[in-house]
């Protein structure tokens, strides 16, 4: 019986953990599959954990709130492509806010302000748009 009692308990304990989400589950590098959900600023994301920062379409959240774009080494950046001149990040309460700021090559600067309702699993992070606070192009 408490061998019984002890498994549900630590059920439990591992349920209500995996439901309670803080900023250093967000941190590390993540790859943005624009493809399969949308991109900046109109549009829901689905990331994925990656382990390397060599990609057209790779974030890094940093512990200080930064959020940073790579690129693979020698990628030239397109007329038309997205670049991240600055970024940051927070999380409270199931919301995660984004601000960008950088340019689509060639077309205009931007200037974002996104809050986004997160839902997330260990390889995989879906931001659904809850609001866009500012979108600015010039």
């Amino acid at each position: 019986m408490k061998s019984l009692f002890l498994m549900l308990f630590f059920m439990t304990v591992g349920f209500s953990q995996e439901q309670h989400m803080n900023r250093n589950d967000f941190l590390g590098i993540w790859d943005l599959n624009w493809s399969e959900s949308g991109f900046f600023p109109d549009d829901d994301l689905l990331f994925s954990r990656k382990t390397t920062k060599y990609s057209n379409y790779v974030f890094e959240f940093k512990d200080d709130g930064t959020l940073l774009h790579h690129r693979s080494p020698g990628m030239s950046c397109m007329v038309g492509e997205f670049s991240l001149t600055t970024g940051s990040w927070q999380y409270e309460d199931n919301i995660m806010t984004l601000e960008l700021k950088g340019a689509i090559m060639a077309d205009y600067n931007f200037w974002y302000i996104l809050s986004y309702r997160v839902e997330k699993n260990k390889k995989k992070m879906w931001l659904k748009l809850e609001k866009q606070i500012k979108n600015e192009h010039f």
